[in-house]
């Protein structure tokens, strides 16, 4: 159902997540969540949807009710895994690039004043001694 599959999942659940690979099942399960303060359980995937139309899931969503439903009467004695997602708070790998470049440019502007002392040193050095063989 929609092309979801768990290299493309990221998970952040306050309970053990384990998966099934076989039949691309992610169970976990939560006691008495929302009685109290809990952690937050997202679950996102990365499949873009150019010309997501909102309106059709809504006029569809008695099909994914349905199935939720069979699902959720069907048997989970299967076997399952503990696996480790993705964090869906983490950022995508191309911010990584944008951080280190970010990085190099401080790098940079942060050692360029003593680059420019540095250099100015040289010149004086230079003229000084100049000077001083000019004068013998």
């Amino acid at each position: 159902m929609d092309a979801i599959s768990i290299e493309n999942c990221k998970v952040s659940v306050p309970a053990n997540p384990k998966i099934n690979l076989e039949q691309n099942i992610v169970h976990f399960q939560l006691t008495n969540y929302g009685l109290q303060p809990d952690d937050n359980l997202i679950i996102t995937y990365t499949k873009k949807i150019a010309d997501f139309n909102f309106n059709a899931v809504v006029k569809e969503s008695e099909l994914y009710f349905n199935v939720i439903d069979i699902f959720s009467k069907s048997d989970l004695n299967i076997p399952f895994e503990n696996f480790s997602f993705k964090n869906p708070y983490e950022p995508e790998n191309n911010w990584k690039i944008l951080r280190f470049i970010f990085n190099s440019i401080l790098f940079v502007l942060h050692n360029f004043i003593y680059v420019v002392l540095l250099v100015i040193a040289i010149i004086f050095l230079i003229m000084y001694t100049n000077k001083k063989r000019g004068l013998q």
